[in-house]
């Protein structure tokens, strides 16, 4: 699209919005209280095993959604004891306060996995939609997963996103977002501990160190779970901060509350700026044995865009860690990796100069308003603030108009792995080191940059079991690419340039 035509299109837009801007309880505890009479109290017991050897895992193509309207892939995975997908099953995505954060699902609720153990939502955020702004910035949007299995054992996910009022308010101060994982899915109701990992990253992937990281047991006091230590801890070199919780044993009321709603951990971390991010994830309880994972898998990504010497590609050095159970490396494992597309959209980048024409387009409009005799003196002082506002406003070097595609039967794949001998495949085997990490680097198309996410997966072999986990990779931008004022190859999406869903960066400044 050429300046002028786009000059011509934002400017349309802009009207439109301008005339559209005018116009816990629970129980008592684990123990039961006899009657008053001194008759026999019956001892409490633990309600009748149910087996599960599932759990779920979220990620986002995103860590955080724009409040002037955004749209975000989700990605449940439901996995066994082993960390493999579990195929053709129903799982289900609700989003918190839909009704009042302006947040839905564009589509069902309820989706099949696919054949790697996947179902893929599309959220979109609508402004017009948001009826407490500063709650939404304030909490996030938290999601929630659940699936039910054959023994009508539910088990349910959480995960929260960031809500922001504009990418400037992301990239301006040093804000991180949070990652947590443990080492087991589900905890034995009469007694068992876990280890959580919380991760602190940068807007860029990488881990972030020395950061004072907090772990909050959710009705620590009802179910007695309890953190072994301080409920804060440093970030090491890698960004992580590792807690050990325990879960003595439960019984009674206590113990069906523990099954029926597991374990809610919520983290947190405050930069250097007061800005606090927050992240929550589950761990179910049972109340029988079932096969934990033998091991893990945990990837890492630099989060440092490097072009080709051709120009045609993006690279990017990331690792893997294989450990087992126990948080021992395994040395000398053989594992494969393999890509698949997770999802992508149509659409185009909007430059700064057509995005600055279109602004002051508006504030041209606003100020001839000003004139109108009818206006009062507080509808002036408001026009007048607004326009203040908008000339402080500085637009990024691109903007962002995406539209999710639905169908990727005949989608291409524009990522690969890249060999020793520089070839690039779409599936390689590595070998783990003595620490049981291996490194790889990932190259795709610039083309495709902004337009795709694909799932990298890592598998291997332990005491005869397979052990599998994934990573949700999003194909990103160089920022000097994404603020350069040439043309940039991926400034139309590969898969068209249709896509009606465009709001301003400044939109919010109008609600």
């Amino acid at each position: 699209m050429t300046n002028n035509k786009m000059h011509l299109k934002l400017s349309a837009i802009a009207i439109s919005i301008l005339l559209a801007s005018c116009g816990g309880g629970g129980s008592d505890g684990y123990f039961e209280r006899g009657n008053s009479g001194g008759g026999t109290t019956t001892p409490p017991t633990t309600p009748e095993a149910v087996k599960t050897n599932y759990h779920l895992v979220i990620s986002s193509n995103k860590p955080s959604m724009l409040i002037s309207g955004d749209i975000a892939t989700i990605t449940i995975k439901l996995v066994d004891e082993n960390g493999g997908g579990v195929v053709d099953q129903d799982v289900t995505l609700a989003i918190e306060d839909t009704i009042t954060n302006g947040i839905t699902i564009d589509g069902a609720s309820k989706v099949k996995t696919d054949t790697s153990g996947n179902a893929n939502f599309n959220i979109k955020l609508d402004a017009q939609n948001i009826k407490d702004k500063a709650a939404l910035l304030a909490k996030g949007i938290r999601l929630n997963a659940s699936f039910t299995d054959g023994t009508k054992k539910t088990i349910t996910q959480t995960t929260i996103l960031k809500a922001l009022e504009s990418i400037n308010s992301e990239t301006s101060t040093a804000q991180y977002f949070l990652n947590m994982s443990t080492n087991k899915p589900t905890l034995l109701v009469t007694g068992d501990n876990a280890k959580v990992t919380i991760k602190a990253v940068d807007v860029n992937g990488g881990g972030v160190e020395g950061q004072t990281v907090t772990l909050a047991i959710q009705d620590t006091l009802k179910n007695g779970v309890t953190i072994d230590g301080s409920s804060k801890a440093l970030t090491d070199t890698s960004g992580n901060a590792v807690f050990n919780i325990s879960l003595p044993a439960a019984t009674g009321t206590n113990a069906t509350n523990l099954l029926a709603n597991g374990i809610t951990l919520n983290a947190e971390l405050t930069d250097a700026n007061g800005v606090t991010s927050k992240q929550s994830t589950k761990i179910s309880v049972v109340s029988a044995a079932v096969a934990q994972p033998i091991g893990n898998i945990t990837f890492g990504n630099s989060g440092e865009l490097q072009k080709t010497a051709d120009a045609n590609y993006y690279s990017e050095a990331a690792s893997a860690h294989v450990v087992d159970i126990n948080g021992k490396p395994l040395a000398n494992q053989t594992v494969t990796l393999s890509l698949k597309v997770l999802s992508a959209g149509t659409g185009v980048f909007y430059l700064k100069k057509g995005l600055d024409q279109a602004k002051d387009g508006q504030v041209l409009t606003l100020k001839s308003t000003l004139a109108d005799p009818k206006l009062t003196d507080a509808e002036k002082v408001q026009i007048e603030a607004l326009i203040e506002a908008l000339e402080k406003f500085e637009n990024d070097g691109r903007d962002q108009n995406y539209c999710q595609l639905n169908d990727l039967k005949n989608t291409q794949l524009a990522t690969g792995f890249v060999s020793p001998t520089g070839e690039i495949n779409t599936t390689f085997t590595y070998t783990t080191d003595s620490t049981g990490k291996f490194d790889f680097r990932v190259n795709y198309l610039r083309r495709y940059a902004g337009w795709q996410s694909v799932e990298i997966t890592a598998k291997t072999s332990v005491s005869g079991k397979t052990l599998q986990s994934s990573m949700n990779y999003r194909l990103g931008i160089l920022k000097t690419d994404l603020d350069a004022e040439t043309s940039q190859p991926f400034d139309t999406s590969p898969y068209g340039n249709e896509c009606n869903n465009y709001s301003f960066p400044w939109s919010y400044l109008l609600k």
